[in-house]
């Protein structure tokens, strides 16, 4: 369950779920980037209905940055 309705929120099963509204977009995808172990991670968020995008990010936690990527 998500306490607000758009942005980045960590869960407590561990990770972030990621979700943004860009109902003209195609593809949404976010960059998690970890600078402290030189990672760099693209992961496809989902398309929901209403143009919504989500997903989660295991291995991100608070802190993490982050950038969305629309259509690439």
């Amino acid at each position: 369950m998500r306490w607000l309705p758009v942005g980045a929120e960590v869960v407590p099963e561990g990770g972030v779920h990621f979700r943004v509204w860009a109902p003209r977009r195609q593809r949404v995808t976010v960059l998690v980037e970890d600078a402290f172990r030189r990672r760099r991670e693209f992961v496809g968020l989902e398309p929901e209905p209403d143009g919504y995008f989500s997903g989660t990010v295991e291995d991100a936690g608070a802190g993490t940055r982050y950038r969305y990527l629309l259509d690439d």
